[in-house]
């Protein structure tokens, strides 16, 4: 399982690219994908503070399919209203039938002083 631990803060956008690949090195084509994170205070909560996805400009963009590049985007106004704490989440790929977990992890989130 690949663990990917986030940090933000309340005075900035969180903007991030990443590349989705095997344990070779090699891209993981992401056509046709969706992608989706959940965003919560504790994994058994019902409600998801955050939620970002591909669909309708939604916080992840796929920025080349093929290449297995995306970037994921929480804004700052987003940020702003999420109080100071840890949270976990997980990125979910959802392709055909499937749902693959890409990642989980945690966020680490901060009151910036520039805020």
């Amino acid at each position: 399982m690949t663990i990917c631990n986030i940090f933000t803060a309340s005075d900035s956008d969180f903007y991030r690219g990443f590349s989705y690949q095997d344990t070779s090195g090699n891209p993981i084509d992401l056509t046709d994908s969706t992608l989706r994170m959940g965003i919560r205070k504790n994994a058994t909560d019902t409600t998801e503070v955050l939620l970002l996805t591909s669909d309708y400009g939604g916080g992840i963009a796929i920025t080349d399919a093929p290449g297995g590049l995306f970037t994921v985007w929480i804004t700052q106004d987003q940020l702003l209203n999420l109080p100071p704490d840890i949270y976990v989440h997980s990125l979910i790929r959802t392709t055909g039938p499937l749902q693959l977990e890409m990642w989980s992890g945690t966020i680490t989130h901060e009151a910036g002083p520039s805020r």
